[in-house]
């Protein structure tokens, strides 16, 4: 629901609807590494007709977080924290099935904890 705190605090402001006539939602299914999670990231932003930051950031309530933090997440120069990648793929439209996101997410961040 609307308005409840989600994503560690985080949240819509708004419910987001799927763009009309897009034939399949980016699937992060094969992502093991930061590159492909970023890749995939950024195939959503178009998949959603290439909204600006400024506009997913209002998507979220209290326009949190950032549109700064949202063009720093496709930059791909560290791993957010899971929270911020849930919203923003949320406020894409692609709320439908988080739990693909979560755990390539989690993937990612199993590879980089082993790499270091």
């Amino acid at each position: 629901m609307f308005g409840e705190k989600r994503h560690g605090g985080y949240r819509l402001a708004e419910p987001v609807e799927p763009p009309p006539d897009r034939l399949s939602e980016p699937d992060p299914v094969g992502v093991t590494t930061l590159p492909e999670l970023t890749a995939a990231l950024r195939q959503a932003k178009v998949w959603a007709g290439s909204p600006g930051f400024r506009k997913i950031s209002r998507r979220c309530a209290d326009g949190l977080p950032s549109a700064t933090t949202f063009h720093s997440l496709l930059k791909g120069e560290r791993l957010f924290d899971l929270n911020i990648v849930l919203i923003f793929i949320e406020a894409l439209g692609l709320g439908g099935d988080l739990d693909r996101w979560a755990e390539a997410w989690h993937r990612v961040d199993d590879s980089s904890r082993r790499a270091s």
